[in-house]
């Protein structure tokens, strides 16, 4: 069980506003301009009930670590991770810690039952430290110089481990202790009374005493080459050179830290009085932490975000300087709703039933009644809502009309306020603007009055009549150029100032518009509830920013836009819109709109009126880390390179934002591989449902005052892609499908080239016929006709001439086909044939009995060999074949062999002749294969199988 609360130096005021019962509708109106004065900017207690602590430490990264009785605390501005022995997501071998020091990313432990510890506060895993002792009770400990120093109870003794030994050694036995600490040459330890040092120089140590100190020691702390030591009445300031300087306290001294800056010392004292001291003079600074409870404090920190740190056994508490400064105001009435006005070189209030006070003197802080205006006004005038100084002359809005007081006569008295007949004497007025003479006053439910200070009247009333969206007017603007702006209850109304036409904005929202403001020749539009919107002077939208947040009121003041809101006062940028949160401002309910007096922003709120200065706060950059990372339900501290499996695993990231201080909600936002940036709506980014590739993350973050920090988070996630579809895969993919499409082109390359030879063959032999048919068609002409004349020599020579070309074009026919014979007939004559013709030698082998077979297989078998044997005489320059058929496993084989190499280029696929193609189609025909090879002694080979014989077999006669 851990801190009984985490809170703020100031606590927050728990006051309701409690409805009124007012049949008016102004009540609606106060109702929604006051906010609740229970602010919504207190800082959430994330720790448990539980007190015990007793030490805390920032680490490199800034985050906040606190160990106690019940294990180990790590804190980043929102949540608590607690390491214990009972927590099985974050375990400990133990639970009981008594101190923890910083030693790089490692905190050294000391436990009541478990001996010495390194924590690593990058993974959460720790290591023992093997000291070898008397006890496993320790209740202090450092690293300095490559060894540690512990002190251990039962007994009390100072240890000392050497790490690159592992060496153990008691330095001192049986000492009174309650300081142990190390400067850059030196470790500090007491003995009661006594303080000792040892110089880390020493080969063998040796224990020095600090004769100037002999009083009891209360605390020490340390940096650099200083320790700071704490006695009952004194300080003491020691440095590694050997110099003393001692400093009288006016009260004892409870616990003290320095200051993150190295420049300061804070000390808390047993009255609760936080002082501030130069760390080199000890010389006491001022500072605007709060007076604290009387208590026994047992560490105290002073963090890079400026804010102080107390552990007790009550718990932990946050201390921030105070920036700012109320004036108590507070009156018997319903409502503490202030207005503000300078006038006469005094701040007046006007109250919501009390009439006016005057705060005359801020350096005595005397608020008092001024009865020279309140004795005149009515009852209902008693309930003001605005004051505006004119001309020396105070106007006074009220629930009963308007009123000015004159200071010079002490004069007050009410303006008729009568347009053609019509008295609007009695209204409730909200809001009253100054501009040209003019006086501009909005009211409840009746529009919007020019009044003419020159002339004391009404020049011009503007109602729903006239074109006005709503007659709640809420703000008036009025332009230089003449138009005028109005923020009612339903939008904004713009009145031209040449056509007297109205144009509407209405709500984008359902938030109300509540404040006006120019600035930066840009409209401000401040809503109750959806942040601000900006446009230009022609009404056109320009930018909408702050979401979410509540605004009330506006101010100009100088070159920044002072925006009170709920929680706190913002400052704007108006070239930019850069907004930030002014700091210890987040408990106030702000009544009216800040204005500048005597060099200081005043600002009516609920508990009195709110003083800042106008000086500008140094932007603070938090550090931004993803503090916590959870996949699949498996959580790692901080951030490493997350690595999924399947799209569907959840990563959730747990974002930090390293600023302590009390303030606004921070915002964060993501962007994945570098694109738009993505608002998210907490402090954990879930991410889920990834395609499978790399993911870069960068993430921003806002202080506690509401402004980017220029440092990011980053992580890196890789979603694995399936087998079948990984990087690697994709490659071959692609390589295999560039090698189909240069395969697919490459075939329709070679289908083409064969098509086309086979065609110029084709076509040349076409030619040759058709021009030999031609010939011997003309010459059988010319020979009838010469016959018809008896001319008969003549026609003889004609007919012999016509018998002469076609013995040339058509020779004896070659024995290229079958013709019903039988193939141990047909191949012998072939045989002859191409040795009569070619001077060639064929000789053959049959292997199988030739019945068996039907006359189609034996023609194209036939054919097979004589175009093969031809194709070879022509092109090759074979002079001997073989010819061997036989049948062979289910198969027939036809195998032609020569003794050249005229059938090893058979099986090309460009420029094919007629009986290359021939043969492959009879192969074709019957599913067969064609092989060639080469043989021994410059011979080739021509293979022919045809599978499934039984197909193409003739039936055998049973008998």
């Amino acid at each position: 069980m851990l801190f009984s609360r985490l809170t703020t130096s100031i606590k927050t005021n728990d006051k309701k506003l409690i409805k009124q019962r007012n049949p008016l509708l102004f009540l609606f109106l106060l109702l929604t301009i006051s906010t609740s004065l229970s602010p919504q900017a207190k800082q959430i207690d994330p720790f448990e009930n539980t007190a015990n602590l007793y030490s805390i430490v920032q680490d490199k990264k800034d985050f906040i670590w606190l160990s106690g009785q019940n294990g180990l605390y790590r804190f980043n501005g929102s949540k608590v991770i607690n390491f214990s022995h009972n927590n099985k997501d974050w375990t400990l071998p133990f639970n009981w810690i008594n101190s923890s020091s910083l030693k790089e990313d490692e905190l050294v432990l000391t436990t009541e039952t478990k001996g010495l510890w390194l924590f690593n506060t990058n993974t959460g895993s720790t290591t023992p430290i093997k000291l070898k002792s008397k006890t496993n009770t320790f209740y202090d400990a450092i690293h300095h110089k490559g060894k540690y120093y512990a002190i251990s109870l039962h007994p009390q003794s100072l240890y000392r481990y050497e790490i690159a030994t592992g060496e153990s050694k008691i330095l001192k036995k049986n000492i009174q202790n309650n300081v142990l600490v190390s400067s850059e040459k030196r470790v500090y330890f007491n003995d009661d009374t006594t303080l000792y040092y040892i110089n880390s120089s020493d080969i063998e140590p040796k224990l020095n005493i600090i004769t100037e100190i002999n009083e009891r020691i209360i605390s020490a702390t340390s940096n650099g080459d200083t320790v700071i030591i704490a006695t009952k009445s004194k300080l003491y300031k020691l440095s590694d050179t050997g110099r003393v300087t001692k400093k009288t306290t006016q009260s004892p001294t409870s616990v003290m830290t320095i200051s993150n800056d190295k420049k300061s010392l804070f000390t808390i004292d047993l009255s609760g009085t936080i002082v501030k001291r130069d760390l080199i003079t000890l010389k006491e600074h001022n500072n605007t932490f709060p007076t604290v409870e009387k208590l026994r404090y047992e560490a105290l920190l002073h963090d890079n975000s400026g804010t102080l740190w107390l552990v007790s056994h009550r718990g932990v508490q946050l201390l921030t300087e105070r920036t700012v400064e109320n004036h108590h105001a507070t009156f018997d009435t319903n409502y503490n709703l202030l207005e503000t006005e300078v006038y006469n070189n005094d701040l007046y209030i006007g109250s919501y039933g009390k009439g006016v006070k005057t705060l005359s003197s801020f350096n005595k802080k005397v608020i008092y009644n001024d009865n020279r205006i309140n004795e005149n006004l009515s009852e209902k005038a008693l309930r003001i809502t605005d004051l505006l100084t004119i001309n020396n002359k105070l106007y006074i809005a009220t629930f009963d009309g308007l009123w000015r007081y004159d200071n010079k006569t002490n004069s007050t008295h009410k303006i008729d306020l009568i347009s053609n007949g019509i008295s609007f004497n009695h209204l409730i007025l909200l809001k009253l603007v100054h501009v040209n003479n003019l006086l501009y006053i909005a009211t409840d439910e009746y529009g919007l009055l020019i009044y003419d200070l020159n002339k004391k009247e009404i020049i011009k009333h503007i109602n729903r009549a006239s074109g006005l969206i709503s007659e709640e007017v809420i703000d008036v603007l009025p332009l230089t150029n003449g138009d005028i702006w109005l923020a009612t209850a339903l939008g904004i109304d713009i009145i031209n100032n040449t056509t007297e036409k109205i144009k509407q904005i209405k709500n984008q929202t359902s938030a109300k518009f509540q404040s006006l403001v120019l600035a930066d020749d840009k409209i401000f539009a401040a809503t109750k509830g959806d942040g601000i919107f900006v446009y230009n002077q022609q009404g056109q939208q320009l930018s909408h920013f702050a979401k979410g947040i509540n605004f009330n009121y506006m101010s100009l003041i100088g070159n920044n836009i002072y925006a009170p809101a709920t929680p706190g006062l913002f400052k704007i940028t108006p070239s930019n819109y850069q907004i930030s949160m002014v700091t210890n401002t987040e408990k106030y309910s702000f009544t009216d709109s800040p204005l500048l007096y005597k060099n200081s922003v005043y600002i009516a709120n609920n508990l009195g009126i709110l003083e800042l200065p106008r000086t500008t706060e140094n932007l603070f950059h938090p550090k931004v880390y993803i503090s916590k990372t959870t996949v699949s339900g498996k959580s790692y501290l901080l951030n490493e390179a997350i690595s999924i499996s399947n799209s569907n695993d959840v990563i959730t990231l747990e974002l930090a934002s390293l600023d302590y201080r009390p303030g606004a909600t921070k915002q964060y936002r993501y962007t994945l591989n570098g694109n738009t940036w993505q608002q998210i709506n907490s402090n954990q980014l879930t991410l889920t449902g990834l395609a499978p590739g790399s993911y870069h993350i960068e993430i921003m973050a806002t202080n506690s005052l509401g402004q980017w920090s220029n440092n990011k988070a980053y992580t890196e996630i890789s979603v694995v892609f399936p087998w079948y579809w990984t990087p690697q895969i994709r490659i071959v993919y692609a390589v295999a499908l560039f090698c189909v499409i240069c395969f697919s082109i490459w075939l329709f390359y070679l289908r083409n080239k064969s098509i086309r030879h086979i065609y110029n063959i084709l076509q040349n032999d076409i030619n040759d016929y058709g021009k030999t048919s031609m010939q011997v068609k003309r010459n059988l002409t010319v020979a009838l006709t010469l016959l018809s004349e008896n001319k008969m020599d003549e026609s003889k020579y004609l007919l012999q001439q016509c018998l002469d070309n076609l013995n040339e074009q058509q020779k004896a026919p070659e024995p290229n086909d079958l013709n019903g014979n039988l193939l141990t007939v047909a191949i012998p004559f072939l045989a002859k044939y191409l040795h009569r013709k070619y001077q060639t030698k064929l000789t053959f082998q049959f292997d199988l009995n030739e019945s068996e077979l039907q006359y189609e297989l034996r023609a194209d078998l036939y054919k097979v060999i004589f175009e093969a044997i031809t194709s070879a005489i022509l092109i090759g320059s074979g002079r001997s074949f073989k010819v061997v058929i036989q049948k062979f496993k289910t198969k027939i084989w036809l195998n032609i062999s020569d003794d050249n190499q005229s059938f090893i280029n058979f099986n090309r696929k460009i420029n094919i002749d007629i009986s290359m193609y021939c043969i492959s189609q009879i192969a074709n025909k019957y599913n067969g294969s064609i092989n060639t090879f080469n043989e021994q002694g410059n011979g080739s080979q021509l293979i022919l199988s045809i599978p499934s014989i039984n197909n193409y077999l003739t039936p055998r006669n049973p008998d």
